[in-house]
């Protein structure tokens, strides 16, 4: 079973990365990320350095890069997939808010 928790994670780790990259805002080009992630095994840093990925591209990630890419880190760690097997990947509610990312400043 998939634990609301980790579900709730990915929806923040989505709108974290529509807060802080302003292309991923239109419906369009989030359509056009949610397929690319998809082809791209849901493995943001591939689809980040993807040749072929065409909203990363355009895309402005130095948000996410400020405080030795914290926040691309926790945004990495919300939205990948969990290993159903060993319970492991996707950060659950209480590990995110344990990320550097908020303890940074």
């Amino acid at each position: 079973t998939t634990a609301p928790d980790l579900f709730d994670t990915y929806s923040a780790g989505i709108i974290m990365l529509q807060i802080t990259v302003p292309t991923l805002r239109n419906f369009t080009s989030l359509r056009n990320f949610k397929r690319e992630l998809k082809a791209n095994k849901w493995n943001l840093e591939q689809w980040r350095y993807n040749r072929t990925s065409t909203v990363a591209k355009r895309a402005d990630f130095s948000i996410l890069d400020a405080n030795n890419g914290a926040g691309w880190d926790l945004v990495q760690r919300l939205v990948c997939l969990r290993d159903p097997v060993s319970n492991r990947g996707r950060l659950t509610a209480s590990a995110a808010l344990r990320h550097r990312f908020f303890r940074s400043g």
